[in-house]
């Protein structure tokens, strides 16, 4: 027998549809029945794709903005922590987040300590320059 009402087959005996809970014969009131959720697979979580998409932008943004760059890898290291204790699909991109992050902290770091090293070696430079001038308190 189908449902007339939604065309949805049901058991010869039914006395309402299986689909809508309409009745079937006419003669009582139909019964609500629910709605089913579709069955879904997880949603990736959201922290491991912003963890890649930090973990990206801190490489090329190295060359422009330091902080930048800085805040981004920090951003992707501690969002990939984050989805990574989560235990939802995504943990790859959670993963490649830490390691480009860890990258960029990296290069940020490299940078850092050649700018520190060349300022030093500005100011000896400077220093030794005017060691060779006679000392005013002579």
């Amino acid at each position: 027998m189908f449902c007339k009402y939604c065309g949805k087959e049901n058991s010869n005996d039914a006395k309402f549809c299986n689909s809508c809970g309409r009745s079937l014969t006419g003669d009582t009131a139909p019964v609500n029945i629910p709605p089913t959720a579709p069955q879904s697979a997880a949603p990736n979580s959201n922290l491991a794709i912003a963890s890649l998409v930090f973990g990206i932008c801190s490489i090329p943004t190295v060359f422009f903005k330091l902080w930048i760059s800085l805040l981004c890898a920090i951003a992707a290291i501690v969002t990939g922590k984050i989805s990574l204790k989560q235990e939802r699909p995504g943990q790859d991109y959670a993963v490649w987040g830490l390691r480009l992050g860890g990258i960029g902290l990296g290069i940020c770091a490299l940078i850092l300590v050649l700018y520190v090293i060349s300022v030093i070696g500005i100011f000896g430079a400077v220093s030794d320059s005017f060691s060779d001038f006679p000392s005013i308190n002579r």
